[in-house]
């Protein structure tokens, strides 16, 4: 019977990311809260730090920053006490993340040292987390070209592991790191293998993320017509999203036709800038997203002033 519940919590662990890939986040809770009981029966010191820091990943995918910050606590404090080096470093980097969300980039970077100091020296993927995380952190401290060669490392310890999902997150990083130092023409070689890679990993929020940048590149190197079929496959996969399965999916449109807009309005397409504009405010929750809110409303004052430049210079890519 311990061999079945440890078989479980082996496949829970396993299945953690798949599920997250697919927006699948209440299923990802429900396998992780059976297996995080049954973890308590196996004997299996590591695996009771484990799924909790797979649970923090879950509730820190669908935006729920307070439930992730209380698992990556309690695998943190767990794996302390059972001297777990490999699982403290996994769960400080979370809580690193969860600091970065909220806002808190000294206490991200802070979290991240922590990790660096414990993590064994041959966890590949465990460490590339921690590079894009601190990558992370360097963009919102708008120091891009330290962000840059922490996303180099990330992404050459994630090779090591072959996850494409984890290559094509780290190729999007560091196209966004591009976008912030003006070098759109760099971003697009890192943003055609990002798409190729989620589509591997059928990652359909990371794929949309990915063409939408796409778009804004051959936007920003001055070819808004050329951007269009990219946000046209952006919209199209976003429609495949459900809200029960991603709760960014509001954002996520808004963000899409901000930048078709921002593109119209560009080739001097008036109408079709404040068509798009105004769906992105009609959206459900379109309140809840100020910043997109804020694009789509500066987007249409850019409509009634004529003034295609300052529109598509607003807002740097996201």
């Amino acid at each position: 019977m311990l061999g079945e519940k440890g078989l479980a919590c082996s496949i829970a662990e396993a299945q953690t990311d798949y599920l997250i890939g697919r927006g699948r986040h209440h299923d990802a809770r429900a396998v992780l809260g059976v297996a995080i009981e049954s973890a308590r029966h196996t004997g299996d010191r590591r695996m009771m730090a484990a799924l909790r820091i797979c649970m923090g990943m879950t509730e820190l995918f669908a935006s729920c920053v307070d439930p992730a910050r209380h698992w990556f606590e309690e695998a943190a404090s767990l794996s302390r006490r059972l001297g777990e080096p490999g699982e403290l470093a996994r769960a400080m980097t979370g809580l690193g993340a969860v600091a970065l969300q909220s806002g808190d980039t000294a206490a991200a970077e802070a979290h991240i040292k922590t990790a660096f100091e414990v993590f064994p020296r041959s966890d590949d993927w465990g460490a590339s987390s921690a590079h894009s995380t601190l990558g992370f952190t360097r963009i919102a401290q708008e120091r891009q070209e330290e962000a840059l060669a922490c996303f180099r490392v990330a992404l050459a310890r994630a090779r090591m592991v072959d996850r494409p999902r984890v290559q094509s997150r780290t190729l999007l990083c560091m196209a966004d790191a591009h976008f912030a130092l003006g070098q759109p023409h760099e971003a697009q070689p890192l943003l055609h293998e990002a798409a190729t890679l989620a589509t591997a990993a059928k990652d359909l929020m990371l794929l949309a993320l990915t063409l939408v940048r796409l778009g804004t590149a051959a936007h920003q190197e001055g070819h808004p017509d050329a951007a269009m079929p990219y946000f046209g496959r952006a919209l199209t996969v976003r429609r495949s999203m459900t809200r029960e399965n991603e709760p960014q999916w509001g954002r996520v449109e808004m963000d899409i036709r901000c930048r078709v807009g921002r593109a119209h309005l560009t080739a001097w397409r008036r109408d079709e800038a404040r068509q798009q504009f105004q769906a992105a405010l009609a959206l459900p929750d379109a309140s809840a997203y100020d910043l997109e809110r804020a694009q789509a409303i500066n987007g249409l004052q850019a409509c009634a002033a004529h003034n295609p430049t300052a529109a598509d210079s607003a807002d740097p890519p996201q």
